[in-house]
């Protein structure tokens, strides 16, 4: 299993695996100014069924056992991931579900 280090409140970084070996800590990247996820469109649109190479706008909400990632594009639904975390901590994984809105 893949542990990512905490920050000073004891709250694990968010972040992934390398797609390589799929065991590899990779920390993911946000814009600085506005806050959103950058995503490599072709990772995405695999796991959302979409061959399109940009998405419109990506937004991250975070709550005490979910984060929920939406994926808008005028010419679709939005696709919408939740995550969901067996504790507060967010440090297992308990659910990954995609939605369209």
């Amino acid at each position: 299993m893949v542990r990512f280090p905490r920050d000073d409140n004891r709250v694990p970084i968010t972040g992934g695996v390398a797609s390589g070996d799929g065991v590899t800590p990779t920390p993911i990247e946000v814009d600085a100014i506005t806050g959103e996820l950058l995503v490599k469109d072709a990772n995405i649109n695999k796991l959302l069924g979409l061959t399109t190479g940009q998405w419109d706008k990506v937004t991250l909400t975070q709550a005490t056992l979910t984060d929920t990632y939406s994926f808008e594009l005028a010419s679709v639904p939005t696709k919408v991931i939740t995550i969901t975390y067996t504790d507060s901590g967010k440090g297992t994984i308990s659910t990954v579900v995609l939605t369209n809105a």
